[in-house]
């Protein structure tokens, strides 16, 4: 059986040189890093990556998993761990180890969604929209604290979509994230990831375990486009970008 800490450090190596390479900027191995592999493992459980975000700012890739938050240099060759806290109200608490999303709503301004760290707080389980301001080190509630969970997180054009996984259904803001209409959901268990058109920010993708959806009425109503499997989607000027479970990638 291959070693699992020495197939995420390659993982995160291809990871880093992909998106910094997709930002222009030059991205080699990570070739020294300030914490050992072991410390991005979770004993007993496979590791995992449950969200990625450029920073606009530096270049840098912020990437959360089952053990925190980590930061992968704009050069690619150091890794920092960030020590992270959530307030919601008066209450505050480790933060990191679940988070369900994360996205940048411009430079210094990052956006998340999940659960606090397993240990005892006055936190809710469901922490809502949250936003931090330095990187990820300090978040605070901005919406539906204490009732959402958002595992799809995207800003497009100023306007922020998500799938609310308490909910069931897509929510949409174009206020920054303070007030969200609810919309449904494509059929299907869950909504693994979401795209919208660069040029129409009605019309949105949805892909879920089994196929991927398309709304032109900012989530109202859906249509099956075509069956895919565990498919996740970008879409960007240069085209819309689909990866397919079984590690195929297209374009269209």
């Amino acid at each position: 059986m291959l070693n699992s800490r020495r197939l995420l450090c390659a993982g995160l190596s291809a990871l880093a040189a992909a998106a910094l390479a997709a930002c222009g900027s030059a991205a080699p191995h990570i070739t020294s890093t300030t914490l050992s592999a072991a410390q991005l493992v979770e004993a007993g459980r496979p590791p995992y990556i449950t969200g990625l975000a450029i920073d606009p700012s530096d270049h840098s890739l912020l990437f959360a998993t089952n053990t925190g938050l980590y930061r992968i240099s704009a050069n690619g060759r150091e890794l920092h761990p960030v020590q992270a806290h959530v307030s919601v109200g008066s209450a505050t608490g480790p933060y990191g180890e679940r988070v369900s999303s994360l996205a940048f709503d411009g430079p210094g301004r990052l956006l998340g969604s999940g659960h606090p760290n397993r240990v005892l707080t006055h936190l809710p389980p469901f922490l809502g929209l949250l936003v931090s301001s330095d990187g990820g080190r300090e978040w605070s509630a901005l919406a539906r604290a204490g009732f959402s969970d958002l595992h799809v997180l995207l800003v497009q054009n100023g306007t922020i979509y998500g799938f609310d996984t308490v909910l069931g259904g897509v929510v949409v803001s174009t206020d920054g994230g303070h007030t969200f209409a609810e919309r449904s959901a494509p059929s299907g268990p869950t909504v693994l990831d979401m795209a919208v058109d660069p040029k129409d920010a009605n019309y949105i993708l949805a892909s879920t375990p089994q196929a991927i959806f398309a709304s032109s009425d900012q989530g109202t109503t859906w249509r099956q486009l075509t069956a895919a499997t565990e498919a996740r989607l970008t879409w960007m000027p240069a085209g819309l970008f689909r990866a397919d479970a079984g590690g195929r990638v297209l374009r269209s």
